[in-house]
């Protein structure tokens, strides 16, 4: 299988304290891994690309998840484990075909 340039983005254990805001701008992205790095603010422009149906945000120190992500309706696995999460906004919950592993 080829995968598309800006398809996929592995950011994996980066020590990123913040998301660019440049994310946003990736509107065909489908997977997306930004786990194990320093985030602790929630990065709205996650909501941006709603072709996204990976996400990886475990082993951040997110205590609660932007209700843009709530906008990504093509979301199937959505990773928030080892987090401090307070509670996962009903936006997200109430996607009709994700999978929350927390």
């Amino acid at each position: 299988m080829r995968t598309e340039i800006g398809q996929l983005i592995n950011l994996r254990a980066n020590q990123l304290g913040t998301l660019p805001s440049v994310f946003g701008q990736f509107l065909h992205l489908q997977s997306l891994d930004l786990s194990y790095n320093d985030l602790t603010m929630r990065p709205p422009e996650l909501g941006n690309p709603t072709t996204l149906s990976w996400l990886n945000v475990s082993g951040n120190q997110l205590s609660t998840l932007p209700p843009e992500l709530g906008h990504l309706a093509n979301l199937v696995w959505l990773d928030v484990d080892n987090h401090p999460l307070n509670e996962i906004p009903s936006a997200i919950t109430q996607l009709p075909y994700v999978t929350i592993y927390q």
